[in-house]
């Protein structure tokens, strides 16, 4: 169905993080917004914007996730990314907005971001409050993702990765052109045209944030999920996706978010672990060079078997027999490791991989899995199955 979505383009200008207010922030530039047709490519999408922006060296555009500040942009290179973008417009959301960031071929990574904490998100859409610099805001909805997690445990430093997302679907009326100016500033070209004065305000865009709850495990119609990944490894717009879907279908994700300086969150992980109902573990190729995402999967196994917690494996883009075994890449992380901890540790985590490669899951590269997109939804099936099941115990 050929649908319409909404982009505030961010142009000109530079990221840059704040020590006073502890944010990254746009400063400078351009901020225009654009009606998109969902079917338009993503190399007519990007001359449109190099014409109506004036800056004609663009060569992608980064988006940011709703909810996450402007160190967590998720970048757009090709028709495959545009559609995963395209899908995660609301139609159950007056005018939602997502924000888009011109880029030239080359350019300066933004300043490292402050740790992170960590969260549940589990509640509507956020919409970033667009003011002057269009200033990063924080919120509780999650598709590209880095945060860092900071652990001093047993004189060990430990740094990983987690990030989830935010449900995607979107039925806007279509209109007639691929691409629609908001502001009147802009000259019209092509396939775009002004809107109306009826449009979105070039200035505001409303904030729909909503508190996240605490954990309830008095409400038997919550399920809790935890995800573990390597946020560098695994592509971010599958791990986005996954978590946008899940939260679709109103399952409650535990999530990292602005974990405060020198603050070690592992007793806060620990507690998200023991929580949730279910554990996804997304094996990929670096998986296993985290020593955080170790020792989660090790806390995971243990608490499935003295909880019975579901636990289900992931293989992207990885052959599970070099989980099981670890060979390839995790053969060679094994080989830092043992020169760095204790064998006893070391043969903990092996023993987890294991027996994590050892339970029913999916196989990215298996012939009846068509694409990310097939993944994810089978994958959801799975866990509203799992869901169900545990709701019918408790009834």
């Amino acid at each position: 169905m050929e649908t319409e979505v909404i982009f505030l383009c961010s142009y000109g200008g530079q990221i840059k993080f704040h020590d006073g207010t502890n944010q990254h922030m746009y400063e400078g530039g351009k901020n225009k917004k654009l009606r998109v047709r969902s079917s338009i490519n993503f190399n007519d999408l990007i001359a449109e914007l190099a014409d109506n922006s004036g800056t004609a060296d663009v060569a992608y555009f980064e988006y940011q996730i709703p909810g996450y500040g402007l160190e967590t942009l998720v970048s757009v290179t090709n028709d495959r990314d545009l559609r995963n973008l395209m899908r995660e417009f609301d139609p159950n959301i007056p005018d939602d907005v997502k924000r888009i960031f011109l880029f030239p071929e080359k350019n300066p990574s933004p300043s490292p971001p402050p740790p992170q904490r960590l969260e549940r998100v589990d509640s509507p859409l956020q919409v970033a409050e667009n003011a002057s610099e269009l200033e990063a805001v924080a919120g509780p909805r999650v598709n590209h993702v880095v945060h860092y997690l900071m652990l001093v445990s047993a004189g060990l430093l430990f740094t990983a990765v987690l990030l989830f997302l935010v449900p995607f679907v979107f039925t806007l009326q279509p209109q007639n052109h691929s691409v629609m100016v908001v502001n009147d500033d802009l000259k019209s070209t092509g396939t775009i045209a002004p809107l109306g004065s009826d449009d979105l305000d070039d200035q505001s865009v409303s904030d729909k944030a909503a508190a996240v709850p605490a954990f309830d495990p008095s409400n038997a119609a919550d399920f809790y999920v935890f995800i573990s990944f390597r946020g560098k490894d695994s592509r971010i717009n599958f791990v986005c996706h996954l978590h946008q879907a899940l939260n679709q279908q109103q399952i409650k994700v535990f999530i990292d978010h602005k974990l405060p300086k020198g603050h070690s969150i592992w007793p806060s992980l620990l507690k998200a672990i023991e929580s949730s109902h279910l554990s996804l573990v997304i094996f990929s190729q670096d998986y296993a060079s985290s020593k955080w995402c170790l020792q989660e999967l090790v806390k995971i196994l243990e608490t499935m078997k003295q909880q019975g917690q579901v636990v289900l494996p992931v293989f992207y883009n990885i052959d599970p027999s070099h989980v099981r075994y670890q060979l390839g890449s995790f053969k060679q992380a094994f080989e830092k490791h043992v020169q760095k901890f204790d064998p006893i540790v070391v043969q903990n985590w092996k023993t987890a991989l294991t027996e994590a490669a050892d339970l029913i899951g999916w196989d990215s590269k298996s012939p009846y899995i068509r694409d990310d997109d097939d993944l994810v939804q089978q994958i959801v099936e799975d866990v509203l199955e799992k869901k169900n099941q545990y709701c019918k115990s408790k009834a």
